[in-house]
Order: structure tokens, then sequence, then C-alpha cells
């Protein structure tokens, strides 16, 4: 796996290298598996007291997707690299990964499906199990959308079904409606108190005050709401605190060529301050973003092949790139599927392709 070094522009020299890095680190015959379905960056979790990295992995050697009734597990790695070890087996295709904060439990969504009864569009349940492996349970007895969250104490597990959002009440089992919205294949994430549900969707971003059941659209680029025609989709947003940040496209004009580029800014939602994150190269997605948003992960499609004419074969790279200095830190192959920072802040873990790279932090 090539791995090239970037110099940070500080005063002395730093470097992210091939020698740093412990990445990649998964076992011969496992390949890093990741939903693609709007759960980017939740297929990757730490461990609560950030010795371990969990990820869905799938037996190497099959295409590159997950079929229904494949056999897919979360797996888990030392972050000093090695100790590999199953924590679950299931049938289908995993989605999210949630540590409980005691350390004690997985929680995990996951298709609900065999193989005589494939499906694009399987039905999901929701799992727990012993951080240790063990017996996996069902934590809410029914079919459930994909994506789901937990709360910072652990205590409660937000979830939808059929367009209704839920919580659980992970001590006793029991449930409780919340209104008439849903989680769907997006991402949410509990407020630090925790008495709001931030859900990203598609093209939207909503927030749900659990206490009173109502939600607040703070960021909307669905068309025919569109008040700001530069706005693009969101990709990823984070708790500063109280202050809820989004990070997401706006459009500008390409000052190389013409055209337009779609270029990452972050918004504070209660201020409306949008700020500049960094003018990406054509042709760039932003994949990842770490919790304190100091490092974005991104892919580019680059030339490997080409005739005198025209390029033959194109491969994805991904980089990590440094917001405050401005500059890439990290390089290697593979589409960018996860960025997350340790709870400790000393080490990422970077989903790229079908490897997971675990790095020093910049």
């Amino acid at each position: 796996m090539p791995c090239k070094r970037f110099p940070l522009v500080l005063l002395i020299p730093v470097f992210v290298s091939c020698s740093d890095a412990l990445g990649p680190q998964l076992p011969d015959d496992v390949c890093l598996w990741h939903p693609g379905i709007g759960l980017a960056g939740v297929s990757l979790a730490w461990s609560a007291d950030g010795s371990s990295v969990l990820y869905f992995g799938y037996p190497c050697g099959k295409s590159r997707s997950v079929l229904p009734g494949d056999s897919t597990q979360i797996w888990a790695i030392n972050r000093t690299g090695g100790g590999h070890r199953v924590v679950a087996s299931f049938a289908g295709r995993g989605a999210a990964i949630r540590v409980h904060p005691d350390g004690q439990e997985v929680f995990f969504s996951a298709e609900v499906t065999t193989q005589t009864e494939p499906s694009p569009q399987a039905p999901y349940a929701i799992f727990r199990v012993p951080f240790t492996g063990g017996r996996t349970e069902d934590v809410v007895g029914q079919l459930v959308d994909p994506g789901f969250a937990l709360s910072p104490d652990g205590k409660q597990l937000a979830f939808s079904r059929r367009d209704t959002l839920y919580l659980l009440d992970t001590r006793d089992g029991t449930t409780s409606s919340v209104g008439a919205f849903g989680i769907d294949r997006g991402r949410s994430e509990f407020s630090p108190d925790p008495s709001q549900l931030v859900i990203l969707t598609h093209a939207l971003v909503e927030v749900v005050d659990i206490s009173i059941g109502t939600v607040h659209r703070v960021y909307d680029v669905t068309w025919g709401n569109v008040v700001d025609s530069t706005l693009g989709l969101p990709i990823a947003f984070r708790w500063d605190g109280s202050a809820l940040r989004i990070l997401h496209y706006r459009e500008i004009d390409d000052p190389h060529r013409a055209g337009t580029l779609d270029v990452p800014f972050e918004l504070d939602v209660e201020t409306g301050n949008d700020r500049w994150i960094w003018n990406v190269p054509h042709g760039t997605r932003v994949k990842g973003w770490t919790e304190d948003g100091a490092l974005l992960a991104f892919s580019k499609l680059v030339c490997v092949e080409s005739t005198p004419s025209y390029c033959t074969r194109q491969e994805s790279m991904t980089h990590i790139f440094h917001v405050a200095t401005q500059s890439t830190v990290y390089e290697t192959v593979g589409d960018a599927v996860g960025l997350t920072a340790s709870p400790d802040g000393a080490l990422i873990a970077l989903g790229a392709g079908k490897d997971l790279h675990i790095l020093p932090r910049p």
C-alpha cells in the first residue's frame, strides 16, 4: 500500500510517514466493509477507552459488494495494531456501529435477511453484543431503519421505523414515540446534554427537540426550498460544546477554469457564520471530518494509466487534509469511507478502500 510524506506547515516539519502509520492493518483475508448509504463515518468506532477500533469486515476474495446472506463481522483491532478478534458475526450487511460509553456493550444495525430472500432494500434490526463478544440480542424486536444514535450517557437509543422516531431506554428496553419523522438512512447524533437529536439526510439537516417532539429544519437544499442558490449538499455535522456546526458544500466560481467548484464551508447554526474551509481541487469529494473539525478526508480520481491522448484507467486516492495549516498530511489508495479520532485525540482511524489505517494524529 503506497504511503507518501507530506510536511505540515509548522515551525518544524512534521510527517505522517510510512513508519509512523500503523495502517493498513486488516488481516489478509478480511476487507473493510462500509454501508455506502449515507452512514459513512458511522461504520468505524473507537472503544470507550480508546484501546481499539471496531469496524465491519467481510471475507476477501468475493466481489467488492457484500451480498444479502453473506457473512459479515464486527472486528476489533488494537490501537497499536494486531490483536484482531471478532466481536459479532451475522448474515447480511452492517450499517452503523455505536459503543456504549461504559465500554461494556456494542450496538449495531444490520440487515435481517437470508440467502433465500435476497433484496437490495432488505430491512434492518438493531442489536447489542458484549464488547468482548458473545450472544447478540435484538434490542428493538422489530424491523427498523438502518440509522440510529446512542446518547452520550448510553441511556437512550434513537431509531426510526416507518417515518416515526422512537427512543429506547437501553436499561429496561422500554420504547416511546417522539414524533412523525425518521432517521431512515441518514446519520444522527444526540446533543451533549442530550436534549436534542440532529439528523442529516441527503439534502437536509434537522434538529429534534426530544422533550416536546418538535423538529426544526436548520439546513435545506431541496428543490423548491432553496433560499441561497450557491448552497450545496450537507456533508457532516458536529457538536462544538452546545454549538452545532455543519460541514457543507457551497458553489463558487472556479478560478482556474470555466465553471464552478463545490467548496466545503463550516456553518455555525446559531450565529449563521459560514466559514470557508478550503478550495478543494476539481473533482474532489469530502468523505470524512474529525469530531473537532481539524481534519478532513477527501477522495479524488487520478489517472494511473494513459495513452498520449487520454486516460485509460483511473484510481481513487484518499487524502487527509489539515484545516489549520491548509496542507495534506497523508495519502493512500482507495475511496475514503470514514475518519474518526480516538477519545484521547492521539490517533485517527481512516477507512480507505478495503483497508483500515490507524495513524498518529498530526
